[in-house]
């Protein structure tokens, strides 16, 4: 970074600015909640019933559907129940996954203890995802911290499954390594890894 020769096989060429950042996290939250949307709308509920059913925020939910607010790693696992899907089903585009439908049932509210392993086990599941796409891009912690301007506080926290994924952390992470934002979401095991060249398409 800063000019010096970085060797990686998908560099990025400097640290996203931080318009740069605010662009890529819009559009990425405005198609997240765009997916929220459609699995909301195909499972028959309203706004309002989902409160009703199963005590979620409307104002919440509106404001993730309308690409206003990061949808957490804990949201995502509490709408996935909810909605008949899987929790990183949220994050990845229409257009990657376009035949994809939630399981039609009606499901009793979660628990939390429901809710927090889930939560935990998607924290890790994030967490390994990222370690092996740098290990394939060959990226130490200390390298993900330089190429990607993520605080090693912040790294570690992710790593060790201990805290939520911010948007704009993602954003940053996904730069530094050279694949889609919606890459760090899904198990290794469902993708196809595209790394990308220019930082400024996401899509």
């Amino acid at each position: 970074m800063n000019g010096k020769h970085n060797p990686l096989p998908v560099p990025p060429d400097l640290l996203l600015t931080e318009a740069e950042v605010k662009a890529l996290v819009k559009r990425f939250m405005t198609k997240v909640g765009a997916r929220v949307r459609e699995f909301r709308t195909m499972q028959g509920l309203t706004l309002a019933k989902l409160h009703n059913d199963y005590k979620i925020n409307v104002s919440q939910t509106s404001r993730i559907e309308n690409g206003k607010q990061n949808l957490t790693l804990w949201t995502a696992v509490r709408f996935a129940y909810v909605l008949g899907v899987r929790p990183w089903d949220f994050y990845v585009p229409r257009e990657r996954a376009p035949s994809l439908k939630p399981k039609h049932r009606k499901r009793p509210p979660p628990t939390k203890p429901m809710l927090k392993e889930a939560t935990v086990e998607f924290r890790q599941q994030v967490a390994r995802r990222i370690r092996s796409l740098c290990e394939l891009q060959g990226i130490s912690r200390a390298g993900l911290h330089e190429f990607s301007g993520v605080c090693s506080e912040t790294l570690i926290a992710i790593d060790t499954a201990t805290a939520n994924i911010r948007a704009s952390t993602a954003v940053r992470i996904a730069d530094a390594i050279g694949v889609h934002t919606y890459e760090l979401y899904i198990p290794s095991e469902l993708s196809g890894i595209q790394p990308r060249v220019n930082t400024a398409q996401e899509p």
